[in-house]
């Protein structure tokens, strides 16, 4: 959305505390009651922080010593030029602990020589606002100590319970005057003589505007300040342009959004902090509205990009049941490890205290998330949506299904594995729904009028409603049981197969963007544009030994892949969807029209695809449509599978229409003086043409399946391509296999450890 401002105001550069003060006061009269956190002494005792810094005495002290305190959330001074050593930083540790108790301690040179500007600046800001105490990261936490993971992980107790969160998103040298008084204000975007005359279509682009200033700063893009955000109830946000209030209730720029302007029913955001209160079962779609946009950012320690969440995690933990694995729920296993790189992927290297990679070793597995710097496609998670009973659920999961096929184990090592049983996968829920004497304690089912199967509430809120009982955490006092896993152990079936072609992206447009925290990722603009023109994924089309297609996957990212070394694949689940929603999946866009479409408003984008030189035998893979692709014909070898005549007519009618159409263009290629391997590329570009053509209007003349909404059922294995090393499996892409398809070649069972 672009907005042009108007021009600014005499004296674009004003006083802020007053107004940041007024702000302050406006929300704890308004609705304090949601933005602001109980005082410190009614926080469970080891809720609240170690040590606070008192901007009064110049010094540290015990986090008990305050009533209520703010926080900081910033990135560490940018040092471009890597010839130029890092400034010397000041941390809390065993050494520095007893001299920053000392009172005064932070008015000496010596100290405040070591201090960034934008602690320097929170300080200051902290004690204009009348408020007194601060909590700094690094000055705060004890560095090295055996506390410190502890604390690491409570973050979401540390920016919860802050009064208020200073979020420094605008540039280093910003923080650097001593004129505390002054800051850039953003400019009116509408004008109007009524500030309450705000349409609210003004009122959600101005937020949109101001919350496109937070995501165009390095801030944005950062690991630790995602969940720094997230967390927090409130905060004021210093961006380059100007400072804008940001609670659970309301936005305020001093601009155009005020407080008193009737505004604050108007949801322009899905408020992340306000979900963390309100839900009390596992909300699927709110890990994946975290998971997917976090997962992009950068963090100069690779490695810390799950300790990196775990203030989240530690959050949801308490209406997730079961234990968090290497940041993945224990109860969406199955639908959380066929996760997809939204964009192209690399892999998180652990990296020392200097530049250096530790020789290329991963301390994260490869089959989390959290193992890979990629924002996450939520699409590809879409069948975890599915056992909640509501619209806009139900719109999102369509008809994806993924139902468990492992006994998984997890472990830290490659000697004892745990088998993870506790709690039930959903689908040992979906047995007991059966009957209302099976229904889990609390549970009810409800038929509606006009509907085939019921839904189905528990106590806690009989208005929401599911498609079957799910296992639940309701015990507010249950500890997060968060796990660094590195190996799933599991038996399975596994197959090979030989990569027919890859499918890479061409060039469409360049569109930069970091998402944004505050609306689910299935509206973020960013993921409905699609990725960036450098970052798109190819696609992997697979084919049996007789050349039949197999499958598709999703490559992590552009390494080249040798088209005669046979891929190893292992299922690690089934799944299902009927033949439009498959129709409309990435890889299958990418397989039948080598291009993808997205559209956000009124802009649009395509992705454009091409395949490297393909020889005839590799072609038949390419001949398929869906309901060839998942027929049981499909699995057959040559002497017995009907589909032999049907391709061979698809590849007649193809050839014969190239050959016109080469006929057709061959003056001009004369023309160009065109060379043999110009010729063959243009050959093959006009043979994609009319596959595309051929394929869809045989598709026309077909029947849409057996009748039901959206067409035949398509029945496939979620597999996993692995490379082995040393006797551990590590994940290289993901994708599906047909059912008949890889029932026909699979093999097993064989034992898998997953790192």
């Amino acid at each position: 959305m672009d907005v042009e401002p108007l021009p600014a105001s005499s004296g674009d550069r004003v006083s802020y505390p007053s107004r940041i003060r007024q702000w302050m006061e406006v929300c704890n009269s308004s609705h304090g009651d949601i933005c602001v956190p109980k005082p410190i002494s009614q926080q469970p005792q080891n809720d609240g922080p170690q040590w606070l810094i008192d901007t009064h005495d110049q010094c540290i002290v015990p986090g008990i010593s305050a009533n209520h305190y703010l926080a900081l959330s910033y990135t560490w001074p940018e040092t471009r030029n890597s010839s130029t050593p890092a400034p010397r930083s000041l941390l809390l540790d065993a050494a520095s602990i007893v001299d920053l108790q000392i009172p005064g301690c932070f008015s000496s040179s010596a100290i405040v020589e070591l201090l960034p500007g934008v602690i320097k600046h929170a300080m200051s800001v902290t004690a204009a606002l009348g408020e007194r105490y601060l909590w700094v990261d690094r000055l705060c936490i004890v560095q090295n100590d055996a506390g410190t993971l502890d604390q690491v992980t409570r973050m979401d107790k540390i920016y919860a319970g802050a009064y208020l969160t200073i979020i420094a998103a605008a540039p280093d040298a910003m923080y650097q005057s001593d004129q505390l008084a002054e800051w850039p204000r953003f400019d009116i975007l509408f004008k109007h003589s009524n500030p309450s005359g705000l349409s609210e279509d003004q009122v959600i682009r101005a937020m949109d505007y101001r919350y496109q200033n937070l995501r165009a700063s390095r801030w944005a893009t950062r690991g630790w300040t995602f969940q720094e955000q997230i967390l927090c109830k409130r905060a004021v946000v210093f961006t380059e342009k100007g400072i804008f209030w940001d609670c659970q209730c309301c936005m305020w720029d001093g601009a155009d959004l005020k407080p008193g302007q009737d505004h604050e029913t108007i949801s322009v955001s899905t408020d992340m902090g306000k979900r963390f209160m309100t839900r009390w079962w596992p909300d699927f779609s709110f890990y994946v509205d975290l998971i997917c946009p976090y997962n992009g950012r950068e963090f100069s320690y690779p490695q810390d990009a799950l300790l990196g969440f775990s203030g989240v995690l530690s959050a949801l933990s308490r209406s997730f049941p079961g234990k968090f694995i290497s940041g993945v729920p224990s109860i969406f296993l199955d639908h959380v490890l066929l996760w997809q790189p939204f964009e192209t992927a690399e892999r998180r290297v652990d990296r020392g205290n200097s530049s250096s990679t530790s020789g290329g070793v991963s301390s994260l597995p490869s089959w989390a998330w959290c193992g890979w710097q990629c924002f996450v496609d939520p699409m590809s998670l879409r069948s975890g949506l599915a056992y909640m009973n509501e619209d806009q659920m139900r719109n999102r999961a369509r008809s994806w299904q993924t139902q468990n096929l492992i006994d998984w184990r997890a472990s830290n090592n490659l000697i004892q594995s745990e088998l993870m049983s506790d709690p039930p996968f959903f689908g040992e829920h979906v047995k007991l729904s059966g009957s209302p004497d099976t229904l889990p304690e609390e549970w009810q089912s409800h038929h509606e009028l006009g509907t085939e199967a019921p839904s189905y509430s528990h106590a806690t809120d009989r208005k929401l409603l599911f498609r079957h009982p799910i296992p639940l955490s309701l015990d507010a006092s249950r500890q997060p049981e968060l796990c660094t896993t590195s190996y799933l152990t599991f038996e399975t079936t596994s197959a090979m197969f030989l990569p027919a072609t890859i499918l890479r992206p061409l060039k469409s447009q360049e569109m930069v963007s970091w998402g944004d925290v505050k609306v689910s990722v299935f509206e973020d603009r960013m993921f409905a544009l699609g990725p960036r023109d450098n970052k798109v994924p190819p696609v992997i089309v697979l084919k049996q030994p007789n050349g039949m297609f197999a499958g598709l996957l999703r490559h992590m990212n552009n390494d080249r892949i040798n088209p005669n070394l046979p891929v190893e694949l292992v299922a690690i689940s089934t799944g299902s969807a009927n033949t439009l929603d498959l129709e409309f999946s990435l890889e299958w866009n990418v397989f039948a029209d080598l291009e993808l479409y997205y559209t956000y408003g009124n802009v649009c984008k395509i992705i454009p695809f091409a395949s490297p030189p393909i020889t005839g035998q590799q072609k038949r893979a390419l001949l398929f449509d869906t309901s060839m692709a998942f027929g049981e014909e499909a699995a057959k070898d040559d002497s017995n599978s009907a589909l032999v005549p049907e391709l061979s007519a698809i590849e007649n009618e193809i050839n014969d229409q190239v050959k016109l159409e080469m006929e057709r263009h061959e003056e001009r290629l004369v023309k160009l003086n065109a060379t043999q391997e110009y010729r063959t590329r243009y050959e093959q570009k006009i043979w994609f043409n009319v596959r595309r053509k051929v394929l869809r209007e045989r598709k026309q003349g077909k029947s849409v399946g057996d009748g039901a909404p959206g067409g035949a059922v398509c029945q496939f294995y979620n597999v996993l391509w692995i490379q082995r090393k040393d006797g551990v499996a590590y994940r290289v892409a993901c994708g599906w296999v047909p059912k008949y398809v890889w029932e026909a070649h699979s093999k097993g069972p064989v034992k898998v450890v997953l790192g």
